[in-house]
């Protein structure tokens, strides 16, 4: 595993997981919570270090509550300077490791990037501007990941496939995700994905 200097992998894991019914960073996943399951994912794509986005012990919680994906990523990038940041929501289990190391990569060669098939995740450069940008779209109400990247420039990457995109919101994406994780040979479209 090479080590990317100055790389933080951020999880975001503050929202309220309505949808869910549960706290979904609890949630187990191989044995262990899904929370440790995305961070130990960051720390094999070669991240520097890893933090967590929550309002509990030991994370950082946000500066602007109840703003989303955004007000997270704030929080992080105005308490933890640093050359980039790899944004990794943590209802995405089944992201693969290369597919992280794939946005470093393009982050290195082009700066902000994500992958065609979300905006999430994506890779942030350090750009010292970025936080007071966020927080002038937070001020104003504009909670669009997705206008975010799109006012960044933000390179959208070729990668991957829908399975390891998917968002696990629901009860319903969360059996999803567990029967795909049983049995990783049945192709998505076979089971409606």
């Amino acid at each position: 595993m090479q080590n990317n200097p100055g790389v933080i992998g951020v999880v975001l894991a503050g929202g309220g997981s309505r949808r869910m019914g549960r706290d979904k960073a609890l949630l187990e996943w191989q044995g262990r919570p899904l929370l440790d399951h995305v961070r130990a994912r960051l720390w094999a794509a070669g991240c520097e270090s890893v933090v967590t986005s929550r309002a509990a012990p030991g994370c950082i919680a946000d500066f602007y509550p109840d703003r989303g994906p955004l007000g997270g990523i704030h929080a992080v990038l105005r308490r933890r300077p640093a050359n980039g940041y790899l944004v990794v929501p943590v209802d995405m289990p089944l992201l693969s490791v290369a597919l992280l190391r794939g946005l470093i990569d393009g982050g290195r060669d082009h700066g902000h990037c994500y992958y065609r098939h979300s905006f999430l995740p994506c890779y942030l450069s350090g750009d010292p501007g970025l936080p007071d940008r966020l927080a002038q779209r937070l001020r104003r109400g504009d909670l669009a990941l997705g206008g975010f990247l799109r006012a960044l420039h933000a390179r959208a990457l070729d990668g991957g496939d829908d399975a390891a995109f998917l968002n696990t919101n629901t009860p319903e994406t969360w059996r999803r995700a567990n029967d795909l994780n049983a049995s990783p040979r049945i192709p998505c479209k076979e089971i409606g994905l």
